[in-house]
């Protein structure tokens, strides 16, 4: 074998999730193992778990080291499941939380296991994005006073309709993230930047960019072919567009929505806003801090992590 091809495999090794997860492992500490997709994943999980485990137990986060194409993170932690003997191992005490994507568009076929938890959207952002999450961040990070009911509704009404329309616009972009997918293209999803797409005002959103389908494609790399129609699957996607939405494209809107409540807070009419004092940079970990762990995942927290700890005495 060429000594770069030697090089080449050690390298996959060292990385590989499996090599990884038995270097940090042991069967009888006080330790809950959470085998992730990144980073960010990290911060929001463990905002979960640390209100169900002693103060005396660790969470050993161990994430997948990914390359930049489609959903290679979670495909690692697809054959990190596959690849490893259950028989040796308690699956309550290790968890796998993958982010459900496209699955359902596409008929992936993800294991099926108690330790492994899906995300209800497309990640666990689209879980996080919500009209509590959004009072939480202007009243505990961005200083805004507690409003009386009234305007509390009227507040989260004016985010709840400027969420909807921003799923819905961002349905023909989904919509060609899915053509490319099952055509195994690789766009630089990275490259859109909901600043670039939309003018995003407290009561209002607009495009920028005149040929949004020629824009896209233009930013993620790839050829734009106009005889190309995704309306189909445009269709499909209109059935629950909040769900299919990436995750990034969501907290970016949340960010600058609540941004703009910020800077013009004095200009909307009949909602009274006040503030004492400036708001913090809107980093996902302080947004993690204020949102809810969703239903589905508690659940899971109770029927693996919790068991464990139970019997572990």
């Amino acid at each position: 074998m060429e000594m770069k091809k030697v090089l080449e495999k050690s390298k996959n090794d060292i990385n590989d999730l499996g090599h990884i997860f038995k270097t940090k492992f042991q069967k009888n500490a006080k330790k809950i193992y959470i085998v992730v997709e990144g980073k960010d994943d990290v911060t929001y999980y463990r905002h979960c778990l640390e209100n169900f485990i002693p103060e005396d137990w660790e969470i050993v986060a161990i994430t997948a080291s990914c390359d930049k194409s489609l959903y290679s993170c979670k495909n690692k932690l697809i054959k990190f499941y596959n690849n490893t003997d259950w028989r040796k191992f308690k699956k309550e005490q290790i968890v796998i939380l993958i982010d459900r994507d496209l699955s359902d568009i596409m008929d992936e076929k993800i294991p099926k296991s108690k330790n492994i938890y899906i995300t209800d959207g497309y990640s666990i952002e689209n879980s996080i994005v919500n009209d509590k999450t959004f009072y939480r961040t202007l009243t505990e990070l961005c200083c805004f006073k507690e409003l009386d009911s009234i305007n509390k509704i009227k507040l989260l009404n004016l985010f709840n309709k400027q969420l909807d329309v921003f799923c819905h616009n961002m349905l023909g972009i989904m919509s060609w993230i899915v053509y490319w997918q099952k055509n195994n293209s690789n766009p630089k999803l990275q490259n859109v930047k909901v600043k670039k797409i939309f003018n995003i005002d407290y009561d209002n959103l607009e495009f920028i960019p005149n040929d949004i389908n020629k824009f896209v494609h233009e930013k993620c790399s790839v050829v734009y072919e106009k005889s190309i129609s995704v309306e189909k699957i445009r269709a499909t996607l209109s059935q629950n567009p909040h769900k299919y939405t990436r995750g990034k494209y969501l907290i970016d809107f949340f960010k600058c929505y609540c941004e703009t409540i910020v800077n013009n807070y004095n200009n909307i009419p009949d909602i009274d806003l006040s503030r004492t004092g400036k708001a913090i940079n809107l980093e996902f970990v302080n947004i993690a801090h204020v949102s809810r762990c969703p239903a589905s995942f508690r659940d899971f927290i109770n029927n693996t992590i919790v068991k464990h700890i139970k019997k572990f005495g």
